[in-house]
């Protein structure tokens, strides 16, 4: 019996992973994902990609992430084409009050220990370390293929800050050029003049400009310190001159 209930057992679980994959519902997935964005290009990267059960070992704390996963997910399939004004962020996953911080908490502490242990040991020992400050938000839609999955976005945190204080600093300058009807609903012009503020960069790949267009949103939210973003620090060895002359002088030739 105990091992006819094995096989049972066994062919569920076989059954729901194909039907996953079949569906392109990755939700036991969490992906780590770099938004890089110099002023010219904005390039995605996977930092890491890891089971949703090695993030958060406690199953309260997969169930609550999972459930505004999916919700934010279904709310994505339907999701208008919206101006780059609105500051919702396209499948952004929005945590209950209850368990945000402590999701969030999960979420950097993994990503945390997952890429500079060293550097705060290095830290520690009195040694030249450069910290950096990144801030983090919770998206689930569709990406590659239509799969969907839980991707945490990371971006620099001064980068994101200096893209919104530029584009809001032309938005005021826009606006003091512009006769707006106040006797009229004026959200479409402003959404029109807000969404050509700032140069579409170069993508890597056409379907980034949905990966862009939220990260302007998220850089407004950073800027008004919206409490579903959150930061992590992260400590690198320190480079001599030689090392980041060596390292800008790739990146010149990579482009």
């Amino acid at each position: 019996l105990p091992v006819l209930l094995g096989v049972v057992g066994g062919g569920i679980v076989g059954v729901k992973a194909r039907n996953a994959w079949r569906r392109r519902r990755f939700y036991d997935d969490v992906l780590f994902g770099l938004n890089i964005y110099d002023g010219r290009r904005f390039v995605l990267r996977t930092v890491v990609e890891t089971k949703l059960e090695k993030v958060i070992p406690h199953k309260v704390g997969q169930v609550e992430l999972l459930k505004a996963a999916r919700i934010a997910s279904d709310r994505s399939k339907t999701w208008p084409r919206r101006p780059v004004a609105d500051d919702r962020i396209n499948g952004e996953v929005v945590l209950a009050q209850s368990s945000r911080v402590l999701v969030h908490n999960f979420l950097l502490n993994y990503l945390s220990s997952s890429l500079s242990p060293e550097g705060f040991f290095l830290q520690a020992a009195g040694l030249p370390v450069a910290r950096e400050r990144y801030l983090c938000w919770i998206t689930c839609n569709e990406g590659v293929e239509g799969g969907r999955k839980i991707r945490v976005q990371v971006a620099h945190k001064k980068t994101l800050l200096n893209l919104a204080k530029e584009e809001e600093e032309k938005k005021q300058t826009a606006l003091e050029n512009v006769v707006l009807d106040p006797n009229v609903d004026n959200t479409e012009r402003v959404a029109t003049i807000v969404e050509d503020l700032v140069p579409t960069p170069i993508f890597e790949k056409p379907y980034h400009k949905g990966t862009w267009n939220n990260y302007r949103r998220a850089a407004r939210q950073a800027l008004n310190e919206s409490d579903q973003l959150f930061e992590v620090e992260i400590a690198f060895a320190a480079l001599n001159n030689d090392d980041h002359d060596q390292l800008v002088s790739a990146d010149a030739r990579g482009r």
